[in-house]
């Protein structure tokens, strides 16, 4: 919800705040600390979106889990560890 458009994402806002079946979804973005009122972001949605988010998935794609040659848990970790 917070990478939408900001047209999109004020849509969807108003849309979820207009009916009852999306009470759910609208509670858990409203706790989120990334929303204001109005669906448009607060300082630390803009700073997941316009930023942080990007930093973050770089630095999961380098790091690998800590395992002995041989065990890798999944044939992505397996295939890594072939070309390593």
């Amino acid at each position: 919800m917070a990478r939408l458009e900001d047209g999109e994402r004020v849509a969807a806002w108003r849309l979820a705040v207009a009916r009852d079946d999306l009470a759910t979804p609208l509670e858990s973005w409203a706790e989120s600390g990334l929303f204001e009122v109005d669906g448009t972001l607060t300082p630390k949605g803009r700073t997941l979106v316009e930023g942080g988010a990007a930093k973050a998935e770089d630095s999961s794609v380098l790091r690998r889990p800590r395992r002995s040659p041989g065990r890798a848990c999944c044939h992505v970790c397996r295939s890594n560890a072939e070309v390593e």
